[in-house]
């Protein structure tokens, strides 16, 4: 069975799912959605893994922007996402159902995947924390691979009807088209040392260096990358992310995030 695997990531957290999955299978690509946009070609697999962050409760803009790039002629395709959150996965996987509907095609299985959040705003996550959901992630992993296997089409996860209607429908109605300006949240400090890295760890490519400091170009995913991967702790959301610890998934090298 040969498997293409999909991923998205900001700090690495769908990364490190996506290869503990590839390595369940002989025959495994595993390839940046960013890459596949820009190419526009999705290579030949039996089997096709989506695996993305939670944003807001819902979809990351750009699963939305791969989606566009399927054909009807996928419709045989047996397609599962791994959507990895960091507390409730609420109606993301029913949306993407959907939008595959729209094309035609379906989503055979959804699964949640729980990891550390990378939203530092509103959570820290202790090392010992860490090294325990990486533990249960990798065993939920197993059982996802094992469904792959056999072809079984299991019930699509979802959250509570309240995080569906609320968090995933309501919300994500109003929040989500604004999610491209939102990085006029984002400031670099004093502390920058004009390396650069939040440049190059940017899923999009929404950022520049002008005079060494970062500046954003309002494409932005709200993926965390730039703030999470500053050596320097240098870029602040507002003044909500100050005196924050960072979040890096510890399996994921840097470099890693900066093949797109």
């Amino acid at each position: 069975m040969s498997i293409g695997i999909y991923y998205f990531t900001g700090t690495g957290n769908s990364l490190k799912i996506s290869k503990d999955l590839a390595a369940k299978f002989e025959d495994a690509q595993l390839i940046p959605m960013t890459a596949a946009i820009r190419t526009g070609s999705i290579p030949d697999s039996d089997t096709i893994a989506l695996v993305f962050p939670v944003y807001m409760f819902g979809l990351p803009r750009i699963v939305s922007d791969f989606i566009k790039k399927f054909s009807k002629q996928m419709k045989n395709k047996y397609i599962i996402a791994l959507a990895v959150n960091g507390g409730t996965v609420a109606g993301t996987l029913l949306s993407l159902d959907r939008k595959l509907k729209a094309k035609g095609l379906y989503l055979s299985a959804g699964f949640s995947v729980k990891t550390p959040s990378n939203f530092i705003v509103e959570f820290t996550v202790e090392d010992e924390e860490i090294q325990h959901l990486f533990e249960a992630s990798k065993k939920r992993v197993d059982e996802i691979a094992s469904v792959i296997k056999s072809g079984a089409t299991p019930v699509i996860d979802q959250g509570t009807r309240k995080d569906c209607i609320v968090r995933t429908g309501i919300l994500n109605k109003f929040l989500r088209p604004l999610t491209p300006i939102m990085d006029i949240t984002f400031k670099s400090t004093g502390a920058c040392s004009g390396c650069g890295i939040c440049k190059r760890v940017c899923p999009v490519d929404n950022i520049t260096l002008k005079d060494g400091a970062p500046n954003w170009h309002h494409r932005c995913q709200q993926c965390f990358a730039c703030i999470n991967n500053c050596p320097g702790n240098a870029i602040e959301y507002m003044k909500l992310t100050r005196g924050k610890k960072r979040y890096h998934n510890p399996y994921i090298k840097m470099e890693e995030l900066m093949k797109k």
